[in-house]
């Protein structure tokens, strides 16, 4: 008799999986502006270029610079999920959805194979818009994306925009805490959510 379905995961890339936007606010931002005090904490918006005093697309340069940057490719994963990974990862089919700029999804796709590679099998993205920039037009959005990869159980977002659009589908989305979100669960308590929700 053959084994149940595993039930799927899809994962948003950054600020979830890896730790982008606290190691580009030190790795980054601080080093091409040292005096710089903003913690990560502050971070209460996202794009947070209003916190940080300057304009979006000085933020969004610096950002795009920082992902295709030595130090983002050797960001460590979120130990959490990682151990989880190690210990749970096997009882279920994971998919990574990600928005950013074309220009900057190829280290981001390495990296995810780098070190998430023995669970990780679909890699998908959505383009974030920059100016002069003309793309082919497939989904923009991820609930786009996340309504023709399916069935899709789980979501897991840093976005609550996106975390709502992805429930509007039927699908069991929560937020990943960040200091721009109002997540009402911790990361232990996403993690062992999907953990009493696995086929196995």
């Amino acid at each position: 008799m053959p084994a149940p379905a595993k039930k799927t995961i899809v994962w948003d890339l950054d600020d979830v999986l890896n730790p982008l936007m606290e190691a580009w606010l030190e790795q980054g931002w601080k080093v091409e502006r040292p005096d710089c005090t903003t913690a990560y904490g502050e971070l209460v918006v996202n794009p947070p270029a209003e916190v940080l005093g300057c304009t979006l697309g000085d933020y969004l340069e610096s950002l795009d610079r920082f992902r295709s940057s030595g130090a983002a490719a050797a960001m460590a994963p979120n130990a959490q999920i990682l151990e989880w990974f190690h210990e749970r990862g096997s009882a279920f089919e994971h998919h990574i959805l990600t928005a950013r700029p074309v220009g900057t999804v190829a280290p981001a796709s390495a990296w995810a194979f780098t070190h998430l590679g023995r669970w990780i099998r679909h890699f998908h993205f959505v383009p974030s818009a920059r100016d002069g920039e003309k793309l082919p037009g497939y989904a923009k959005t991820k609930d786009e994306v996340l309504a023709r990869i399916g069935p899709v159980d789980f979501f897991v977002d840093d976005s609550a925009a996106n975390v709502s659009q992805a429930r509007a589908l039927g699908i069991r989305s929560y937020i990943f805490p960040q200091p721009w979100n109002a997540s009402d669960l911790t990361v232990d308590g996403i993690l062992a959510e999907l953990t009493c929700n696995s086929s196995e």
